[in-house]
């Protein structure tokens, strides 16, 4: 340095500045500062330092998964206490349904279960206020149980107030809001009101893609709407859908998930569609196969996996192959399942006994469906005159043209009664009556019917 005063007054002191930097210590050569103190300290005490800057990182970590860890905690335990709260009131809901008569009395009476069930949907409405999420959830409940009851006016009904109120509740979107429009895609979808369904499929499988993170949230949207554009004849985006949602479960669930096999099976009915009926057949083998390996649990599949595969075969003139699958489908389901599924699958038994000239065993099977009809609905609903309508165009395929003119006539005053003379239902049955009377020479009351008909069905 130029100025004296700022050089070494001797070299004892350069020595002793030397001494102190060989040492990690602050010299006097530098101007003395917090930073430049904290510095030499460090480089003096490096092991002692290191270890006190990972605790300090530790503690900041532990910091923030603390914060981190009580936000989420937060939220499990909210989300905790909704569905709990969801669940007890689904439970005092069915405690309610029946706790004003004997349960074993009213499954049997359909009415009377109709009738709680009416009151019960009654009820929701405050709910529906309070707790959108919770109402909405009640209702599918109900709903679902309308289903089982072939009731699908009544479940489409209650699945259209879910999605309204979820709307209302979030209009921008969520995942609880997608699920309810799946199910009321699906309601429609089996009711075959393909144009309803579609959009409302397409709305939620938009809704499930832009609210989960979860591919899989989303695939029973897409086998659904597979199965809609199958129906609308656009079968090569049905595949493409169908093939993508069983990929995720494969990828996610394994092969023997029972998804993962109803993926399969809704794969099997889009190559159908498609003429492909040896890949379809061997799906259905193998899935009918691993179904029965699942026991009870697994057979609300396997019954319309048997019933779709004897159609298969009863495409093919396969009636022989055809006949067994059906008789299993009905059985089980019978036991298991619902009576509506019970009656088609009679009825597809039925046809499959008259195609190999079984006359007999058709009329008992269809007589048979009758009976399981009228056990189920009151007196006079018009699934009654449909098995009744079922038996009489039976013995007019067979000439019986005197033994048809009775269960057709029942199904249309059925008809008129329940669906109105204006309906097409009704408008086809007398068109149907009205053939069996010109075979019995009846012209006059069968041009009356014909022309009613004839109006019904242009309406």
């Amino acid at each position: 340095r130029k100025d004296p005063a700022r050089r070494y007054a001797s070299v004892s002191h350069l020595a002793e500045d030397i001494r102190r930097f060989k040492d990690g210590r602050p010299v006097t050569a530098r101007k003395d500062s917090l930073g430049y103190r904290a510095s030499r300290f460090m480089r003096r005490n490096k092991l002692a330092v290191g270890v006190a800057a990972g605790f300090a990182v530790l503690l900041v970590a532990l910091t923030i998964l603390a914060v981190t860890y009580a936000a989420t905690t937060a939220a499990q335990s909210r989300a905790i206490a909704q569905e709990a709260e969801t669940t007890d009131r689904v439970s005092a809901l069915l405690v309610d349904l029946f706790k004003t008569g004997d349960p074993s009395q009213a499954f049997g009476d359909t009415v009377r279960v109709r009738t709680l069930l009416d009151e019960s949907a009654a009820k929701i409405d405050e709910t529906l206020r309070t707790s959108p999420e919770i109402g909405a959830e009640l209702l599918g409940v109900l709903a679902e149980v309308y289903r089982n009851l072939g009731l699908q006016d009544e479940e489409i009904g209650l699945r259209e107030r879910a999605v309204a109120t979820l709307r209302e509740a979030h209009p921008s979107g969520s995942t609880e809001l997608a699920k309810s429009l799946e199910a009321l895609a699906w309601a429609n979808l089996r009711r075959r009101s393909f144009e309803t369904a579609e959009p409302l499929f397409f709305e939620a499988l938009r809704m499930y893609r832009e609210q989960s993170n979860d591919a899989l949230d989303a695939t029973e949207t897409e086998l659904g709407l597979a199965l809609t554009l199958r129906e609308r004849d656009q079968t090569d985006s049905a595949a493409a859908l169908a093939r993508h949602a069983l990929t995720t479960r494969q990828r996610r669930l394994g092969e023997s998930d029972l998804r993962t096999v109803d993926a399969h099976l809704n794969l099997a009915m889009v190559l159908r569609a498609q003429e492909k009926l040896d890949s379809a057949e061997s799906i259905y083998i193998s899935a009918i196969a691993e179904l029965r390996t699942h026991g009870d649990t697994s057979y609300r599949l396997l019954s319309p996996a048997l019933n779709n595969l004897a159609f298969l075969y009863r495409t093919r003139n396969e009636y022989e192959k055809a006949e067994p699958l059906y008789r299993e489908a009905v059985e089980l389901e019978q036991r298991f399942g619902v009576v509506p599924n019970v009656i088609i699958l009679m009825n597809n038994l039925a046809g499959t006994l008259d195609m190999q000239g079984k006359t007999d065993e058709t009329e008992t099977v269809l007589r048979e469906s009758i009976a399981v009809a009228q056990g189920h609905w009151p007196e006079g609903h018009w699934r009654v005159g449909s098995g009744y309508g079922a038996l009489g165009q039976f013995f007019m395929l067979n000439g019986d043209t005197a033994a048809a003119e009775i269960p057709l006539r029942t199904k249309v005053e059925i008809y008129v009664v329940q669906l109105g003379d204006e309906h097409a239902w009704t408008g086809t049955g007398k068109v149907n009556l009205a053939s069996c009377l010109t075979g019995l020479e009846r012209y006059e009351e069968a041009e009356r019917l014909l022309l009613d008909g004839y109006a019904a069905l242009l309406a």
